[in-house]
């Protein structure tokens, strides 16, 4: 039983089925990375791009904005998204309605 165990770990093969595996399961994560970050930089800008033209931004607007683009910035974005965002920082906050 040893002898197989030692057979299998030292095959060139296994070691290639399971890089293989390996390769898919972040080949998804990252299309799932990528998916998210383009949801969320479509929403970042959205959701700014409306308080900038309103003149304002309420405190849980800011709040939910924020924690959104620090996710964002987590999974490796900026740009777009950082500088408009530096534009929202400038807006009076306004009380929630």
């Amino acid at each position: 039983m040893r002898d197989i165990i030692i057979t299998v770990f030292a095959s060139t093969g296994f070691w290639a089925s399971l890089t293989a595996i390996f390769q898919t399961i972040m080949s998804k994560k990252s299309s799932e990375r990528k998916a998210l970050m383009c949801i969320l930089h479509d929403r970042i800008i959205f959701l700014a791009e409306q308080s900038i033209k309103r003149g304002y931004i309420t405190l849980d607007e800011y709040t939910n904005l924020m924690e959104m683009f620090e996710s964002y910035k987590s999974l490796g974005g900026n740009g777009t998204a950082e500088k408009i965002i530096g534009r929202v920082e400038h807006l009076t906050i306004k009380e929630d309605e």
